[in-house]
């Protein structure tokens, strides 16, 4: 019976010491947390990181414009009339052009983007003597007259942002409807004139300017373009040339 009590108070002595040990290594880590929440830099860090989520704001997306600035941005309609002069680089003669255009600028682009359709006219000649031996006298004289008719859907940008003064640039495919008419004489004596049509597609670069102007603008513009031309007459060459225009583009 002693031996019994003995036991039992050896195994309550036990357990009271393990437990008072775990009390004590716990509490010493439960106080350095403590301290540690309580410590002026934690705080500081704490309340910075507080005033970082208040100071940053939410991302703010553009709003889809409205139906009122689509109104202050409206498309407009095009037409405009230019005259000046082209200079080919084939071997022809610098010659008179003129054209007219037919256009659009689209809506919510503030006036800086649009369409249009530009036609010209123009017939550059050249002449010149050549040598034949099937020719009595061996010399004739030859002239040519190369008509074209051109048709060119542009896409045109224009720099609004200089006030009165546009400039623009563009590019588009050019539809040319040609006619090559050749001429011919030797002693007095003309040829028969020979005449040859084809249709060619190439490019055109138009660059210039505009200047506000009643409910348009002055307009000077240089045009590069090209196109291949393979003639009876004129063999192998191209339409390779620049023009200069000046006119008048309104808008409506």
């Amino acid at each position: 019976m002693v031996m019994r009590l003995l036991a039992v108070g050896l195994g309550r002595w036990r357990l009271g010491a393990l437990l008072a040990l775990g009390a004590a290594g716990f509490a010493p880590n439960a106080a350095a947390e403590d301290d540690a929440e309580s410590s002026p830099d934690a705080q500081g860090t704490a309340a910075a990181q507080a005033q970082l989520a208040v100071d940053t704001p939410a991302p703010v997306l553009d709003p889809p414009p409205t139906e009122e600035a689509v109104r202050s941005d409206p498309g407009a309609l095009l037409l405009a009339g230019k005259v000046g002069g082209i200079v080919p680089l084939n071997g022809l003669d610098p010659f008179v052009t003129g054209g007219i255009e037919v256009g659009w600028i689209f809506a919510g682009t503030e006036q800086r983007i649009a369409a249009l359709l530009d036609v010209t006219y123009t017939a550059p000649h050249a002449s010149g003597t050549a040598s034949d031996p099937r020719i009595a006298g061996s010399a004739f004289g030859w002239e040519i007259a190369q008509k074209e008719l051109i048709l060119q859907p542009t896409f045109l940008y224009r720099y609004t942002a200089l006030g009165p003064l546009v400039p623009f640039a563009g590019i588009g495919p050019r539809i040319y409807f040609l006619e090559t008419v050749g001429e011919g004489s030797a002693n007095g004596v003309k040829f028969s004139e020979s005449q040859e049509q084809s249709t060619r597609f190439g490019a055109g670069l138009p660059l210039g300017a505009e200047y506000a102007l009643g409910p348009g603008g002055l307009m000077a513009e240089l045009l590069v373009e090209w196109a291949p031309l393979n003639h009876r007459v004129t063999r192998d060459a191209s339409l390779l040339s620049t023009s200069l225009f000046a006119g008048y583009r309104a808008r409506f």
